[in-house]
């Protein structure tokens, strides 16, 4: 839980990546259609996800999932120009595939006694305060330091939770 708790303070409204590739000069329609883009490739990437996490470890694919995170939040913060927003968008579609339904498959697997219902109820919780809270810090970055900073920050915190499921989860019990 601490780890899901350091990576939602990472994982800010998606309203910023609209408003990132809005200000990048993709037009509504287009930054709506970019949007279904990434709806789509979770949708589609959901499936296999799910089994390749029962067959490779819930870990491994929350640490390959919120390194996907890092690099396309990196990404975000670094764009100059509207048409990277599109493999941004495709790539950042495979994130809540390896990571929604894997996140609270661990949360189960390793709730111990407290049971499976009360694990994935903390599990929400805290995914929900920290995506407020993140949103809330993402806000104040865009605001007071840049809209590269939003991302800038959310890509290090993401990376920072993948380290840390490394030294807090040994594979063995993932």
């Amino acid at each position: 839980m601490i780890v899901t708790a350091v990576f939602g303070l990472a994982n800010s409204a998606n309203a910023f990546l609209i408003l990132r590739a809005s200000r990048l000069g993709l037009g509504k329609g287009w930054t709506i259609v970019a949007y279904a883009l990434y709806n789509a490739v979770a949708a589609i990437a959901s499936m296999p996800a799910g089994s390749a996490g029962d067959r490779f470890g819930r870990r491994n694919l929350l640490v390959i999932g919120y390194g996907i995170y890092a690099v396309v939040y990196a990404g975000f913060g670094a764009a100059t120009s509207g048409w990277v927003i599109w493999p941004l968008f495709a790539a950042y579609g495979i994130f809540p595939a390896l990571t929604d339904g894997v996140g609270k498959a661990l949360a189960v697997d390793t709730a111990g006694t407290a049971g499976r219902a009360t694990a994935i109820g903390i599990y929400s919780m805290i995914v929900g305060l920290t995506q407020v809270a993140a949103s809330f810090l993402g806000g104040m970055l865009w605001d007071a330091v840049s809209p590269a900073a939003t991302f800038y920050t959310g890509s290090i915190l993401a990376a920072m939770a993948a380290a840390l499921l490394l030294v807090l989860l040994p594979a063995k019990e993932a």
